[in-house]
């Protein structure tokens, strides 16, 4: 989303792709395009396509072309992808991102397949006609970078929990279907659910957005506003400006088992809501129904 205000060195702020990224992907195409533009019927154009390596060969380098173009801000450079880097970045928004997982391929003629079959998928994605190949090869579905982070998410452990997340209300919300409409995480997570007027008092408290039960997004609740959406019950989230990456991508799969009924069911409308106090036990605020046994340490969580 553009901003007046931005940082272009902190855009596609990528981390590098460590040992659970790598064995995940094994060799990997793929494609850097252009933004998405919001409601647009079109996946983002690409403008470049690329290939990675596996057993630590090559395997950043779709970071790497992010890294040039931070070093390469200030200087002119004939390089059209980094350019292209550029324009985006100075409109302050963010290249878009996609990976094919490849399998590690035995020959040059299978890597190149597998590079065709991508092209093809790809390109039937976005293109109002569709391309001419009779075959698919051996096309598979294209990942963004949600769904390459995800599918390598650790599960949430009392040691990825900094200080300022202790005894701190954490609300979980099921973001998947809105996430679906909107293509925003922070919008998705933010807008039309049905809290109780004693939940939206809770002082402190933490949004976190899940979908299939890893995290996506996570945000500090500064208040409650009423939702235009629903009949006057629904209420959005006023968010404060704090970094919370810390949260991202862990999954909270062992903490839902605990409220999976209760979860499965929709929760009411809206999320979860549990604490964690400094000797790691974890207390469901919301959600864990009466009877149940609370107080349960966090890396004692089956998944």
């Amino acid at each position: 989303m553009a901003t007046q205000d931005f940082d272009r060195k902190k855009l596609n702020l990528e981390n590098d792709f460590d040992s659970l990224v790598e064995k995940s992907l094994g060799a990997y195409i793929y494609i850097l395009a252009e933004p998405a533009q919001q409601n647009s019927p079109y996946p983002p154009k690409p403008f470049y396509i690329g290939k990675g390596g596996a057993d630590g060969k090559g395997n950043d380098r779709l970071v790497d072309h992010f890294v040039e173009a931070r070093k390469l801000l200030d200087v002119e450079t004939s390089d059209a992808k980094i350019k292209k880097i550029h324009t985006i970045w100075n409109k302050g928004e963010e290249v878009d991102w996609y990976v094919l997982k490849c399998v590690n391929p035995d020959s040059d003629s299978a890597f190149a397949e597998l590079t065709e079959s991508s092209l093809i998928q790809y390109s039937n994605m976005f293109l109002t006609d569709q391309l001419t190949n009779k075959s698919k090869l051996k096309s598979n579905n294209f990942k963004n970078r949600n769904e390459v982070l995800a599918s390598c998410a650790k599960k949430l452990l009392f040691s990825d929990l900094e200080e300022k997340y202790i005894n701190r209300p954490i609300f979980l919300f099921n973001i998947k279907k809105s996430y679906k409409k909107t293509k925003d995480l922070e919008k998705s997570l933010a807008i039309s659910w049905l809290i109780n007027d004693e939940n939206r008092q809770l002082k402190g408290a933490l949004a976190v957005g899940l979908i299939d039960s890893i995290s996506h997004c996570a945000l500090d609740i500064e208040s409650w506003c009423k939702s235009d959406s629903g009949n006057g019950d629904r209420y959005e989230i006023e968010p404060g400006t704090d970094n919370n990456d810390a949260l991202l991508y862990k999954n909270f799969g062992g903490i839902l088992e605990h409220v999976k009924n209760f979860w499965g069911y929709g929760a009411r409308g809206g999320g979860v809501i549990f604490k964690v106090d400094h000797e790691g036990r974890i207390f469901f605020l919301y959600g864990l129904g009466k009877g149940k046994p609370n107080g349960i340490k966090l890396n004692n969580f089956n998944k």
